[in-house]
C-alpha cells in the first residue's frame, strides 16, 4: 500500500508509515485528517481489531459505531469483487476519514495493495487528469464537478457517492435517496460526456 498526500506531493511506502509517525519533524506537515488517515493505516497493518467512526447522519441523527477489522475487510474484499478492481489499483480519498465512508477507501486501498491519493474535501475543485479505479465522494462535490469540471468524471472507473440526495440535474432521469452509510452504497456510471446516465444502489456494506 502506498499513500500519496497530492497537498504536499509526498508518497509513503507502507513501510515508511511507523517511521513517519514518530518522527515529530516529519509529521508536523500533516493536517490532523491527514495524520488520521496514516494511523489508520498503520493500525491496519499492525494488527488492531476495532475501529471506531462517526456516520454522516443521512438517514437519521449522525452517531459513533465501532466495527471490528474482519468485518471492514471482508467489506472492502466484497466491493474491490464486485467491481473487479485488480491489485495495485489506484484510489481516490476526497472526504472527510472519520466518516466510515472515507475510512472505507482506507481500508480498501490496504486490502488492495494500491495505492490512496488524498485530497482535502474543499479542494475538490483542485484534481487533475489522473486516473482512478475508485473514488468516493458526496453529492455537493459531485455537483461542484458536473458544474466546474465535468469533463474530470471520465476520469473515475467507478464512483460511489453517499451522504445525501443526489441533486436532479446531476442524476439526470433516476431516482436517489439517502442511503444508510453502514449497509448500502450508490454506484454512478458515465458515458463519455461526463453526465450521469445510471446509477443504482448495490447491496453492499459500509459505503
Amino acid at each position: 500500500m502506498r499513500i500519496h498526500f497530492k497537498r504536499l506531493s509526498l508518497k509513503l511506502h507502507k513501510n515508511d508509515f511507523r517511521s513517519f509517525l514518530t518522527n515529530s519533524n516529519s509529521h508536523t506537515s500533516l493536517t490532523s485528517e491527514e495524520l488520521w488517515i496514516l494511523k489508520m493505516a498503520t493500525d491496519l497493518q499492525e494488527g488492531r481489531t476495532d475501529f471506531s467512526f462517526q456516520t454522516s447522519g443521512s438517514t437519521g441523527t449522525p452517531k459513533k459505531i465501532t466495527l471490528s477489522k474482519d468485518q471492514l475487510i471482508q467489506s472492502a474484499k466484497t466491493t474491490l469483487s464486485y467491481f473487479s478492481i485488480k491489485p495495485d489499483a489506484r484510489f481516490l480519498l476526497c472526504i472527510h476519514p472519520q466518516f466510515i465512508g472515507g475510512a472505507m477507501q482506507i481500508v480498501r486501498a490496504y486490502v488492495n495493495q494500491g495505492q490512496l491519493d488524498i485530497l482535502a474535501p474543499e479542494r475538490i475543485l483542485d484534481l487533475d487528469h489522473t486516473k482512478y479505479d475508485l473514488v468516493s465522494m458526496v453529492p455537493l462535490q459531485l455537483n461542484k464537478l458536473y458544474k466546474d469540471l465535468k469533463s474530470h468524471l471520465n476520469d473515475f472507473n467507478h464512483l460511489l457517492i453517499g451522504g445525501a440526495i443526489l441533486d436532479p440535474h446531476t442524476r439526470g432521469k433516476n431516482r436517489s435517496r439517502p442511503l444508510n452509510n453502514c449497509s448500502h452504497i450508490r454506484h454512478l456510471r458515465h458515458d463519455r460526456d461526463g453526465f450521469a446516465h445510471r446509477s443504482e444502489a448495490l447491496g453492499l456494506p459500509f459505503f
